[in-house]
């Protein structure tokens, strides 16, 4: 519930394959930027979680929770910024003093 509040589309929950979690775990497909990503970001929220690579994810993630659940804490994701050669009209791309 708490990841949902925070803007996380949880699409299940089930119990870990065992009880002995000491630590919160993020796990995610190497071979998908998306999970990379999604990874990233959520154990940014997670404080002290630990990603774990896991084959055959696909886009999904998991979350295990351990025995330091941390709670979720807010982030921002800022978008790499680009040169796509698009300027406005207010940028001095001559570099033209004052």
């Amino acid at each position: 519930a708490r990841l949902s509040k925070a803007g996380y589309n949880v699409i299940g929950v089930a119990d870990a394959e065992s009880q002995d979690f000491t630590s919160t775990v993020v796990r995610f497909d190497p071979l998908s930027d998306t999970s990379t990503d999604a990874a990233r970001t959520l154990s940014a929220s997670l404080k002290g979680a630990t990603r774990v690579k896991r084959d055959g994810l696909g886009t999904y993630v998991e979350v295990v929770v351990g025995q330091d659940w941390p709670g979720v804490t807010p982030v921002v994701v800022k978008k790499e910024k680009t040169d796509d050669g698009v300027r406005s009209a207010d940028e001095n791309i001559c570099k033209i003093p004052g």
